[in-house]
């Protein structure tokens, strides 16, 4: 995570939207999430778009789907994880994504980039 408007992105949904929906000790919330986003910016752990796309669904429905669902429980829709739920099905239905050869592509990188201002907005 590089990227410094991807990267506040994402630790934005993760703090803003996911901790505060869980049911656990705060601290171990907060000390995992770190762990997590310390993971994603260290720079010798290869994150291979493959491995993770593989369990895309199984991932969304284990980990996104609860938290929209709670954040509709609680009168707002979580801005973040509602536009990362939308840009990927977008990019898994653009033909950018081949079965065995999911990746990002330069092409696929620009166009996520280009959504700058909507993720702008949900920040």
């Amino acid at each position: 995570m590089n990227d410094a408007e991807i990267c506040a992105f994402v630790e934005k949904a993760i703090y803003d939207e996911i901790i505060p929906v869980l049911d656990l000790p705060r601290d171990e919330l907060v000390s995992f999430a770190s762990a997590v986003t310390g993971r994603f910016r260290n720079p010798y752990i290869k994150h291979q778009l493959l491995s993770i796309a593989l369990n895309g669904m199984t991932k969304y429905r284990t980990r996104i789907l609860p938290q929209l669902l709670a954040g509709q429980a609680h009168g707002a829709l979580p801005p973040r994880l509602t536009f990362a739920g939308g840009a990927d099905r977008l990019y898994r239905e653009s033909g950018m994504v081949r079965a065995i050869q999911y990746r990002m592509t330069p092409t696929g990188y620009r166009a996520i980039k280009r959504c700058g201002p909507a993720i702008a907005m949900a920040r």
